[in-house]
């Protein structure tokens, strides 16, 4: 050697061929292997050697000299990169080459890449750095000191060297630290590095996350977007809203904040799309028309939480500023808020909501508010509705006034009605009804019908008059004259002489059967006898007739009983 070894360092190696570093007092630095004879020099230093080490990858020499001065060479070009002042020890990190530590005047200090040294009280000589860990000797005892590597990590983060700081990360910090580089990496896409730092805290929910973003890349996804989603993972939810809408997505922006019924904002951010003209993607339209389609669909939704949690008074005002009337009359309806729903009517178009007012007037209809239903049926200028509804509710007077500009409508007010007299017994005012309402038959097989039935319990002045009446109609059917009749007049014609004989008939058997069932008579016998005389004849020819007709009614009436009942009287008196 040229001059004396003041330190030897054992730089590693295999078996029998280690290799050492040895630092002269004149200032050069060799390595020296186990197996070669050889030195092999690395620097020359103007000073002294006090301690050296060599980094990890063999590029960079650290040494200390008699002055107490730390420099740090380059290997390869022989350059320093670092000196400083007062130290009297130095180690590299073996985990990492870029940090190495030194000693001095009770203090340790901590160098890593080129960021400002970091410095904290120790007493003693620094013999080794791995890790978070710095190994020092304080006299004759061997001591351990925890190195926080978060400065570190976070100078690296805030370069935007996610990489390094990861490797830094990797020598030893908190959980915390990690949430705090996993969240920097996922910030820049670093999804590899924020994947690793979210298994470490085994944080599940992150690294779907991650994935998520990871597919999304894959797919051609714009940065923007999935950064706006991370954000929104974070709960930063402006920035996220920021993002959504730089990239066009205000709807996107919305339905964040509506999934968190954060409506206050997401109207916010919706009218300054609107004012700004964003485009907005999936709404009616781009611009101020966009914007003000998400503010409506923004209220719908709004609307529809307020009903989730049954706050239907505020979701039902709601629907009407979005313009859904169909489910603000629901919720109107089914709390039977009539006033406010005939208001709502009242705003309605009645060229474009016709939909939504024939449902308001069922509903009002079905709730017996005959008032709101004929406004709504006028608003519309329903006059059928309207005519149904005063049938319906059996206002017949307002039905009549109707239908003095629409006799077409008659069949719509008069079989309803004629059906109602006949549940109040007004059988001839039913008829007329039926006549007026162009169902002249009805009426007439209601006459038929009463008619038999007098005769079934022997009301035969009864059944005579309603005989007498379907006489008379048939008459009326006749429109030839007698000349020129034709099938259907000599038919009716035929109606007209059977049901008029039947009446005759029934009248004058209804002073027999008075006489005969009663205690007290004011017909003498000879008109009796007489009555008698008569309806013999017309029994077989009125049976006659309806065997003709085809009709199935034969006027049970015992001619000779009759007969024999009137002699007996007069032989009686």
């Amino acid at each position: 050697m040229d001059a004396v070894v003041r330190y030897l360092k054992v730089a590693g190696g295999p078996a029998s061929k280690e290799g050492l570093l040895v630092g002269l007092k004149n200032g050069a630095v060799l390595k020296i292997f186990m197996d070669n004879a050889f030195p092999i020099p690395l620097i020359k230093h103007s000073s002294g050697i006090r301690c050296l080490d060599l980094g990890s990858t063999r590029r960079k020499l650290a040494l200390v000299d008699e002055t107490n001065t730390v420099v740090v060479y380059d290997l390869h070009t022989k350059e320093v990169l670092f000196e400083d002042k007062g130290a009297n020890s130095v180690a590299w990190n073996s985990h990492y080459e870029d940090m190495l530590c030194f000693s001095g005047n009770g203090q340790l200090v901590i160098k890593t890449g080129d960021f400002p040294l970091h410095v904290q009280k120790m007493q003693g000589f620094v013999v080794g750095f791995k890790g978070c860990k710095v190994f020092c000797l304080q006299y004759v005892s061997m001591g351990t000191i925890d190195v926080p590597q978060s400065s570190s990590m976070n100078r690296y983060l805030e370069k935007g060297d996610v990489q390094a700081a990861y490797q830094v990360a990797c020598l030893g910090i908190t959980d915390s630290d990690w949430r705090v580089l996993a969240l920097a990496a996922l910030q820049g896409l670093q999804l590899e590095v924020a994947q690793a730092a979210f298994i470490r805290l085994r944080d599940v929910r992150a690294v779907e996350l991650v994935n998520r973003v990871a597919n999304g890349l894959a797919a051609g996804t714009p940065k923007g977007l999935l950064l706006a989603e991370v954000a929104a993972w974070e709960g930063k939810f402006d920035e996220a809203a920021r993002l959504f809408v730089s990239e066009g997505r205000i709807d996107k922006a919305l339905e964040l904040f509506t999934s968190m019924r954060m409506f206050d904002e997401a109207k916010h951010w919706a009218e300054e799309a609107a004012r700004n003209g964003t485009l907005v993607k999936g709404a009616a339209g781009g611009g101020a028309a966009g914007g003000a389609a998400a503010v409506t669909e923004l209220i719908g939704r709004q609307a529809e939480w307020s009903e989730e949690i049954a706050n239907y008074e505020a979701a039902a005002e709601m629907y009407i500023k979005a313009k859904k009337y169909d489910r603000a009359i629901a919720l109107l309806v089914k709390n039977s808020w009539w006033d406010r729903l005939l208001k709502l009517v009242r705003l309605l178009d009645k060229a474009a909501d016709v939909k939504h007012i024939q449902a308001a007037v069922t509903a009002f209809r079905r709730a017996g508010q005959y008032d709101a239903a004929k406004e709504c049926l006028l608003k519309l200028e329903d006059i059928v509705g309207l005519l149904q509804l005063n049938v319906d509710e059996q206002r017949w007077d307002d039905a009549f006034l109707l239908l003095a500009g629409h006799s077409n409508l008659k069949p719509q007010v008069y079989i309803p009605y004629a059906k109602w007299l006949l549940s109040k017994d007004r059988f001839a005012d039913a008829c007329a009804a039926y006549s007026q309402g162009g169902r002249p038959e009805l009426g007439l097989a209601i006459l038929q019908q009463l008619a038999d039935n007098a005769v079934s319990e022997s009301r035969f002045a009864d059944a005579a008059h309603g005989y007498y009446k379907l006489a008379m109609e048939a008459l009326q059917g006749i429109q030839s004259p007698s000349t020129g009749m034709t099938d259907i007049d000599r038919q009716a014609l035929q109606t007209f002489s059977t049901h008029y004989d039947t009446a005759e008939m029934y009248y004058a058997y209804s002073m027999i059967h008075t006489a005969a069932h009663q205690p007290f008579r004011t017909v003498d016998d000879a008109t009796l006898f007489n009555a008698a005389r008569y309806i013999e004849p017309l029994i077989d020819h009125s049976n006659a007739s309806q065997d003709m007709m085809g009709s199935t009614h034969h006027h049970d009436i015992d001619s000779s009983g009759i007969c024999n009942l009137c002699m007996i009287r007069c032989l009686i008196d």
